[in-house]
């Protein structure tokens, strides 16, 4: 997924994020419960162009943090919105009681995700920002906000 320094830096928080082995290997070992992954694809090209994914909080049992990552010629279109909602169902579905985000706070477009979705402002240090969605099972429609459209088959 091709994304510029300023796309890398908002998501990681550096221009230029190295990945130990362990945490790439983690990154893609899903079990689809504690650990999910939504993948949009390019019809045309074949290539990864979003991702979405949350893995469970240690010591927070039913906490899952949530990440996303679009590539720059997909931002704005409304994909982060749609995946963000099928995430949010699963993670509903597999019984889950909050989604947390850290975002950095000059990320306006992921802030803005974030409170459309429903997330709330649960404070932060420095430059880097806490956000949570409370889940409740028993409401599993319009999860994550609202009548997205269904994304990209993965």
């Amino acid at each position: 997924m091709r994304l510029s320094d300023e796309s890398r830096y908002l998501r990681f928080g550096t221009p230029n994020p190295h990945m130990p082995e362990r945490d790439l290997d983690r990154s893609v070992d899903v079990d689809h419960h504690d650990d999910e992954a939504l993948l949009a694809i390019d019809p045309v090209t074949g290539q990864g162009v979003a991702v979405v994914r949350y893995v469970h909080v240690p010591g927070e049992p039913g906490v899952v943090e949530v990440a996303a990552t679009v590539a720059d010629d997909w931002q704005g279109i409304g994909l982060a919105t749609a995946l963000l909602a099928e995430l949010t169902r699963r993670a509903r579905d597999e019984g889950h009681s909050a989604l947390r985000a850290h975002v950095l706070a000059f990320n306006k477009r992921s802030l803005a995700l974030l409170r459309r979705a429903g997330f709330s402002g649960r404070g932060g240090a420095g430059a880097l920002r806490e956000y949570e969605l409370e889940l409740r099972t028993q409401e599993r429609s319009n999860a994550g906000g609202g009548g997205a459209p269904s994304p990209p088959a993965a």
